[in-house]
């Protein structure tokens, strides 16, 4: 789907990221599975942003700091589908 995503990212959190990207393009569209969440070009309006979108999109509602605590985007993108699986969102 994304070979952008690069090694460690798997159908559902290639899922997560085309969904977010269609829902905040403008967020994500620098963004590689490798990229270090540190380095993505975000404002703290941003990341608001991004995360009402994952709570929108997923039902999941992520913490400023368990943003941060991602090292990378497929580890945030990892958190996201884990937690959307557990709360009975179905992803592929």
């Amino acid at each position: 789907m994304f070979g952008f995503l690069n090694r460690g990212s798997s159908v559902a959190t290639e899922e997560v990221f085309a969904r977010l990207q269609r829902r905040v393009p403008h967020l994500l569209s620098e963004a590689t599975g490798e990229t270090r969440v540190s380095r993505l070009p975000l404002d703290s309006m941003d990341v608001v942003e991004l995360l009402c979108a994952t709570e929108d999109e997923f039902g999941v509602g992520l913490t400023t700091a368990e943003f941060m605590r991602a090292r990378t985007v497929n580890d945030l993108l990892r958190t996201i589908a884990r937690r959307a699986t557990k709360a009975g969102h179905a992803l592929r």
